[in-house]
């Protein structure tokens, strides 16, 4: 059995050690990396719409062909260590990282919205179409695969890959709600075809000695099912609570330790869950990563860094399993020779036939399998599921990085049969079970006999994952848009044409504003300075300017006045569809509100109301077409102040415990979650407000509520708003004292969060040295952990509705033994 390339261990064995040669490996990385930075960058710039992972596989296809058929030194070995590194290291460096990243930019509160409709295609969805891709693989397939190794092949094209379909989802221009479906139903069918992989994959290498009992086929089931969840979880929490007791959030490091953390945990959690656990690390670290974005994205430091990082550190993981996919792809094209002595390659015109056909098959069972549950899914989700989402979301199954990765775990079992593991000779036990599962010697085999003929379909079996992955990816992702457009599911509608110009008059606007601070004021002419500026030239320079002065050309005339409305008299407008266009745009003017309270320090990040705030603004955007406007339902604040937590199942137990050791524990609860109440409100109310402002401002010609629509939503925002303000009168009629100090807490964060920006622009302007930085930052912390640290209850007391002033532990007790 000859070998095409230099055995791994030659290549990095002991003359490497201590020598230069240790860094040979580094070439194909940084080839990888440089490549993939140069084709991200051209195709930015002139070809978004083509899939990015497709042109750095082409790339691996051609490096690859090159260091095969030449001899090119130091850069040749490097790429042949890499086409051979363990399967488990590569998946333990690259899986977290792509897995991880989406993960956390999955909006977690519309993915528990959606939570049945996405399971029922991740879960029974995936099995099925893993069961009816492995049967055709066993009735298809002349390489006589045994059902363990047809089902493995199934298992692995079972589900869509989340890190290519969001690309074609954000270039799209895809519909939110089927844009969620679609990532989601991807990140939980991972979970689904790693479980079946590992199962089929361990059956295949060890045989059924691993499910003789029911005792190790639980013990299995429950590490790879209960454990990896559980760890995720644990892991999750652990980090979550790490991020929200950061004490200055401003501050550099601190997101630097948050970054870091976040690392640290999606790769520990899938190490400590794949190997020293047995289970599975991809359910591990998905779920740690949902934990991580549900609760600590409001509690972050700085978001945006966080999601940065990400997307370079997924980014590079993506370069590197496409690009390896690539060189591996057609090392087994150019150069591999197994059992023969002829320069012939197994990867020809019948594999890439059979890898269509199965392309072919991928799709049809999709349509099937979304077929046979579209009456369930209609059923949860009336309005998201018809016919043109059907055929759509068959359409866009795409497969990629992860689909690759397992391929490859299973190319490299030649490692094994071949006596290139690091033990330096042939596992016994896996080429008896492949013998028996993956090769049968029958009249339609075209494998050559005996281990040659296992070695040889090892390779075809990657060679048919592979190209059709790049399938996948170069007929479905660039015909997808297409088909979207065709069916109308991205179509951009009139009313979201027209929200689109008024936000464009509104830019314009903005560059005119700026001009304003160069001319004498009242006037249109330029000061003295300036007085040589040419209006042509500013045109000609700014497309802005010179469509604001075709604007003032083609402005209408004076004497046609328009139409103001009052939103409480206001009728619904006829135009649904604009509506809640506008109700959307409200809404997101209304988080970015929620975003400005915790930039401004009103709402702290991570509390109790900061979650409640941006889940019910969730609601309401995935709710925005079927109902009124409603983000006020979803804060479950209580109509009625005085049964605050009556309905909670522990309240008797609290109140019990209470008679029995003479404690107020239920009372202080209360207050504890009135307060809490009490903040959410304050804070939602100042949020519509402001948002109504802008909603005027931004629909429409100019700031007046000149549209039905804007008036309307406007409209339905007072209603929730005076809601939330009857709730606060409520509130201060039976704790005047939790009112008073939610709003001491808010403008104290608020002075705090601007002493500390004004500190800090002092030291960007070089004004102060890093000595005055320091001792002032370290007292706006320690005032900040103060104001952080305290409930309610010990800012007030309860006596003729007066607050009492900020006092001690010890100054409140003894002011409640006076009274």
């Amino acid at each position: 059995m000859a070998a095409a390339s230099p055995n791994r261990r030659q290549l990095a064995g002991d003359s490497y050690i201590g020598g230069g040669e240790a860094l040979v490996p580094l070439y194909f990385l940084f080839i990888c990396v440089l490549s993939g930075s140069v084709t991200l960058f051209l195709q930015q710039k002139h070809a978004r719409w083509f899939p990015y992972p497709l042109l750095i596989f082409c790339q691996g296809l051609v490096w690859g062909s090159v260091v095969f058929s030449y001899e090119l030194g130091e850069i040749g070995d490097s790429f042949k260590i890499w086409s051979e590194i363990d399967p488990f290291l590569l998946m333990a460096v690259l899986l977290p990282a792509l897995l991880f990243g989406e993960g956390l930019r999955l909006n977690t509160y519309e993915l528990f919205s959606q939570i049945w409709e996405v399971s029922i295609m991740a879960i029974p969805g995936v099995i099925v179409n893993a069961g009816l891709i492995g049967t055709m693989a066993y009735v298809v397939l002349p390489f006589g695969w045994e059902w363990p190794g047809c089902f493995l092949f199934g298992a692995i094209l079972g589900a869509p890959d989340p890190v290519s379909i969001m690309p074609l989802l954000e270039s799209s221009n895809a519909p939110k709600r089927f844009s969620l479906f679609l990532s989601s139903e991807s990140h939980l069918g991972d979970i689904t075809t790693f479980t079946l992989f590992k199962i089929f994959l361990t059956y295949l290498t060890e045989g059924s000695k691993t499910f003789t009992t029911g005792y190790k086929l639980i013990k299995f089931l429950g590490a790879n099912l209960i454990g990896g969840p559980l760890l995720g979880v644990v892991m999750g929490t652990l980090v979550y609570i790490f991020i929200y007791y950061t004490v200055l959030p401003s501050r550099t490091n601190d997101s630097l330790c948050e970054i870091a953390v976040t690392l640290v945990l999606a790769y520990i959690v899938f190490l400590v869950s794949e190997h020293n656990l047995a289970g599975n690390g991809i359910i591990a670290t998905v779920v740690a990563s949902w934990v991580v974005s549900h609760y600590a994205m409001t509690s972050l430091s700085n978001p945006e860094s966080m999601l940065t990082v990400w997307s370079a550190v997924e980014y590079l993981a993506n370069t590197i399993i496409f690009f390896l996919s690539g060189v591996i792809l057609s090392s087994n094209v150019v150069a591999l020779q197994i059992g023969t002595d002829e320069s012939s390659s197994l990867i020809n015109s019948e594999i890439v036939a059979y890898a269509a056909l199965f392309w072919l098959f991928l799709v049809v069972y999709r349509f099937l399998i979304l077929t046979m549950f579209y009456p369930l899914l209609k059923k949860l989700s009336p309005t998201q599921f018809g016919p043109i989402e059907v055929i759509n979301l068959t359409w866009c199954g795409l497969r990629g990085a992860l689909t690759l990765t397992l391929a490859y775990v299973v190319l490299n079992l030649r490692i094994e049969i071949s006596g290139e593991n690091s033990k330096g000779v042939p596992n016994e036990d896996i080429i008896a079970n492949l013998e028996k599962y993956f090769y049968i010697p029958n009249s339609t085999s075209n494998a050559a006999p005996g281990i040659d003929g296992v070695e040889e379909n090892i390779v075809r079996f990657y060679a048919l994952i592979g190209i059709i992955t790049i399938i996948t990816l170069s007929v479905n992702y660039l015909t997808a848009p297409l088909l979207m457009s065709l069916t109308g599911l991205n179509r951009v509608s009139e009313s979201q044409k027209q929200i689109i110009e008024y936000v464009k008059k509104r830019v314009i606007n903005r560059a005119v504003m700026a001009q304003a601070q160069f001319k004498i004021p009242g006037t249109d002419e330029f000061k003295d300075d300036y007085a040589d500026i040419s209006e042509d030239k500013l045109s000609e320079l700014i497309t802005s300017y010179r469509m604001y002065l075709e604007m003032q050309e083609n402005k209408v005339s004076e004497e046609q006045q328009e139409t103001i409305f009052d939103p409480e008299t206001v009728d619904r407008p006829s135009n649904d569809e604009k509506l809640a266009d506008v109700r959307r745009l409200f809404l997101n003017a209304v988080q970015g509100q929620f975003w400005e309270q915790i930039e401004n320090g009103t709402l702290p990040k991570g509390s109790n109301a900061a979650k409640r705030l941006f889940y019910a603004n969730a609601v309401g955007l995935e709710n925005a077409n079927e109902t009124d406007l409603d983000d006020y339902t979803p804060l479950r604040l209580r109509e009625d102040a005085t049964t605050n937590g009556g309905n909670l199942p522990f309240v008797w137990l609290l109140k019990t415990v209470d008679r029995i050791f003479n404690r107020d524990g239920y009372k202080q609860y209360e207050k504890n979650q009135l307060e809490k109440d009490v903040y959410t409100a304050s804070c939602y109310i100042e949020a519509h407000e402001i948002a109504q402002v802008k909603v005027a401002e931004y629909v429409g010609e100019d700031a007046s509520i000149d549209t039905p629509e804007e008036a309307y939503v406007i409209k339905e925002s007072r209603t929730l708003v005076k809601k939330a303000k009857m709730f606060m009168e409520e509130a201060k009629k039976i704790s005047p004292g939790v009112v008073a100090a939610v709003q001491t807490f808010k403008v104290a964060s608020s002075m705090l969060s601007e002493q500390e920006k004004y500190v800090t622009s002092l030291e960007d302007e070089k004004l102060v040295d890093e000595e005055f930085v320091h001792k002032n930052i370290l007292e706006i912390r320690k005032d900040m952990r103060k104001v952080n640290g305290l409930a309610a209850r010990k800012l007030y007391k309860e006596k003729d509705a007066e607050i009492l002033p900020l006092e001690t532990d010890v100054d409140l007790e003894d002011n409640q033994e006076e009274s």
